[in-house]
């Protein structure tokens, strides 16, 4: 059995229905954890109907895997202004700071990342190359010169990060030692 996924363009209407719906889903997945959040519920949070959900969502798997890869390009979106209003230091160490203080900030989103990573299916499987994308772009916008040959130190670092935030969001792993522990792994796999 195939897993539907839905791609069609929206007119500025239906765009403002999936924000509100995707926005309902943050913040129930920061409430309450992604485990506990159904289609109803997000459905009746963002003041829609169930079949409404259905319009713009194939599964609760759907809605989880975009909350949560919105999320993560919301967070990029902040890292080039934090760089800018940074001390002369690496790029890289103030976008790794910068991610992991976020990431700590909403734990439930990095536990909801992490289960959208981990999932199967072509809804994860398409998370997983918007999350590619993304942490490339960061990676670009945070090392000078990146060459392309960087591909596998690049997956890599990606694997590391992402362990150590999942390692974060189940308290095994303290702000300071995920720090420490990804700029360690940067300076390591990009020079």
């Amino acid at each position: 059995m195939a897993t539907l996924t839905i791609h069609r363009r929206l007119d500025a209407r239906q765009s403002a229905v999936r924000a509100k719906i995707l926005l309902a889903a943050r913040q129930l997945i920061h409430e309450q954890g992604h485990e506990s959040v159904g289609m109803e519920l997000i459905a009746t949070t963002a003041g829609v109907s169930r079949a409404t959900m259905y319009r713009y969502f194939a599964s609760k798997e759907h809605v989880v895997c975009q909350a949560a890869l919105e999320w993560g390009h919301q967070v990029a979106a902040r890292i080039p202004e934090a760089i800018a209003a940074s001390e002369p230091i690496a790029a890289i160490d103030v976008a790794i700071e910068q991610v992991v203080h976020e990431a700590a900030s909403d734990l439930p989103m990095v536990r909801a990342t992490m289960a959208s990573v981990l999932a199967e299916g072509p809804v994860a499987d398409e998370f997983r190359l918007g999350v590619r994308e993304m942490f490339q772009a960061l990676l670009a916008g945070a090392v000078d010169g990146l060459p392309e040959s960087l591909d596998l130190p690049m997956r890599l670092l990606g694997r590391v990060f992402f362990a150590d935030l999942a390692l974060l969001s189940v308290d095994d792993l303290t702000v300071e030692e995920c720090i420490a522990e990804l700029k360690a792994a940067a300076a390591r796999l990009l020079t």
